[in-house]
């Protein structure tokens, strides 16, 4: 049996949206000096500029590309810090961490009287937000507990915007892909042509397996169990998830039931090593995959 999936898809990319100017522009964020004064650091010296034409005269490719590498790595987290460092925190009431579209609430400024009316105000705005040619920007923009559960729920944001078709939210450290004025950077034209989209694909081949139909309705939290059964073995009882019995023949489904279990790990197996050749042979793999170098 083989099976294909993707977690996302793809579309295209026509606009993206700088929220975190967006709510600055309309006082929800503050800093503690104008925010084209805060993005300034993207902008690289001119005494930077000149180390960096030295640089690629005399030194190797390997040593400037191993460079330009360990820079492009930490460049997105000292960006972040350096955004974060710059709000004004004793007036903020909301701020957004990046391309994911969570708004975090600052309970410090926002008290609990005034949460549900300042999520709320927010969530009005932002869902009738127009780009300059007139189209909403926003699909939704859901509370954390509409989509979340669990004991960790508190620290997802308080709300999550996601884009119409042909937008993305840019994260503050993407702003240094841009050469405009901030005043001008609330949609801008992005470098890239496309962005993820919600839904992914799940492909199956194999014995049992249904011929050319669609499967409706398929969640993500399905595709574990799915891949457990069509591979004989139990399917925990605590995953969420539900076996795709439409994408199974009805005789094999009749004859190969499926088996649940409170615990997949046995005794034998917790807690066993891999070996040094499994070890290689599974950095070889992600290396191949472009995971680690």
């Amino acid at each position: 049996t083989v099976m294909m999936v993707s977690d996302h898809g793809a579309g295209p990319l026509k606009s993206s949206f700088f929220l975190n100017n967006w709510l600055y522009k309309n006082e929800y964020l503050y800093c503690k000096k104008d925010l084209a004064e805060v993005m300034k650091f993207k902008e690289p010296s001119r005494i930077w500029q000149g180390i960096t034409k030295s640089a690629k005269a005399i030194l190797p490719n390997a040593v400037l590309n191993s460079i330009k590498l360990s820079r492009r790595r930490a460049a997105p987290q000292l960006e972040i810090n350096h955004f974060s460092s710059s709000i004004d925190w004793k007036r903020t009431s909301a701020f957004s961490e990046g391309v994911a579209g969570g708004i975090y609430i600052n309970t410090d400024v926002v008290k609990p009287d005034r949460y549900e009316e300042v999520t709320g105000r927010l969530i009005k705005e932002l869902s009738d937000l127009k780009n300059d040619s007139g189209e909403l920007v926003i699909q939704h923009i859901y509370r954390r507990g509409d989509i979340y559960w669990g004991e960790e729920v508190n620290n997802a944001p308080d709300l999550i915007v996601t884009c119409n078709p042909g937008y993305q939210i840019i994260a503050p450290n993407e702003i240094l892909f841009f050469k405009k004025k901030l005043e001008d950077a609330m949609f801008l034209s992005h470098r890239w042509s496309g962005r993820h989209e919600q839904y992914g694909i799940f492909l199956l081949k194999g014995i049992g397996v249904k011929k050319n139909i669609e499967i409706n309705n398929a969640r993500i939290i399905d595709v574990a169990p799915t891949a457990l059964y069509l591979m004989d073995e139990a399917v925990p009882d605590y995953m969420d998830g539900k076996i795709l019995e439409t994408a199974v023949e009805d005789d094999y489904f009749m004859n190969h039931p499926a088996s649940y279990a409170e615990n997949m790990i046995s005794q034998e197996k917790a807690g066993k090593a891999l070996t040094e050749e499994q070890e290689k042979d599974i950095a070889e793999r992600l290396k191949g995959l472009g995971y680690i170098e």
